[in-house]
């Protein structure tokens, strides 16, 4: 898959408008979720068969957004906290990489 960026060609081609049936959209969004909570359900349980029952969630959008701040807080929740430089070179790093989801 592309990501596209808004300046393609194709984009003028684009209709302004796209109809959806609300049923069939209501369907996926619930689909969705429900796999999000059935993932964070079993970990839940896992944690607490396993482990201290405490559980870190960490997502894609939220270490795009910051990746640095994502990282402090798993520090923290791991015990064992991350220091300013270190995280300072993970910024570093973080911007010249890329990412693939």
């Amino acid at each position: 898959s592309m990501k596209l960026e808004g300046s393609e060609n194709c984009i003028g081609m684009l209709p302004s408008q796209i109809d959806v049936e609300p049923r069939s959209f209501l369907g996926k969004i619930w689909e969705s979720e429900m796999k999000r909570s059935i993932v964070s359900e079993k970990a839940a349980q896992l944690s607490a068969k396993y482990g201290d029952g405490r559980v870190f969630c960490l997502s894609y959008e939220a270490m795009e957004m910051d990746l640095a701040g994502e990282m402090r807080d798993l520090g923290v929740f791991l015990g064992s906290p991350v220091d300013e430089e270190s995280l300072e070179k993970l910024k570093e790093n973080a911007s010249s990489a890329t990412y693939k989801r």
